[in-house]
């Protein structure tokens, strides 16, 4: 199996994992904080810190996260396209099983679980680092917007758009093998 380079990465091996919490700070470097606003497509990712709780779930043989990921970013607008700045506070959970039997026993024992973030190990150890990327991600504005900006004016400005139907229309005509031999009878 390939294993990728994540941007921020923190392993946590499942056998360190108990019944008793293990509490995790992080902090992403500089570098890691550019890294992720490539991968992400933002503008910035000022400061990324988290708090990731780690405990074994006896009961349903899986390893519970919970956690909070606090980040300063910065996002293009919208409708300008100018920097807005962000403040990202948000808090999840998450489980781990070890292979996809015991995630189908947790899903018919219990139907509430269908709907809760359960993913199946592929390696011994939960990277919690990719864990709070993943959930900053979520966590974004999906339409940040700066305030009194106004839309760009488009560069279309004055052109006729076509419907989709027009569009199929022209491409079966310039396609039709009879209007070509209709253009080769005309010369």
């Amino acid at each position: 199996m390939v294993t990728l380079e994540k941007e921020f990465s923190k392993i946590i091996p499942i056998d360190k994992v108990n019944v008793e919490p293990i509490t995790y700070k992080l902090s992403a470097s500089a570098d890691a904080c550019k890294a992720i606003a490539d991968r992400l497509g933002i503008e910035e990712v000022e400061s990324l810190d988290a708090e990731i709780s780690l405990r074994k779930n006896v009961e349903l043989k899986a390893i519970y996260v919970e956690g909070r990921v606090q980040a300063s970013v910065v996002q293009a607008c919208i409708l300008s396209g100018q920097p807005v700045p962000e403040a990202v506070d948000g808090t999840f959970e998450s489980y781990y099983v070890a292979n996809s039997e015991i995630l189908e026993n947790i899903e018919t024992q219990d139907p509430a679980f269908l709907y809760e973030d359960i993913e199946v190990l592929e390696e011994p150890h939960v990277n919690v680092g990719e864990l709070v990327t993943q959930y900053l991600s979520l966590f974004l504005n999906p339409y940040p917007k700066k305030q009194g900006a106004k839309a760009v004016e488009p560069k279309n400005k004055g052109v006729s758009l076509k419907t989709e139907e027009e569009a199929a229309e022209e491409m079966r005509q310039e396609r039709n093998p009879f209007k070509a031999l209709g253009d080769l009878k005309k010369n």
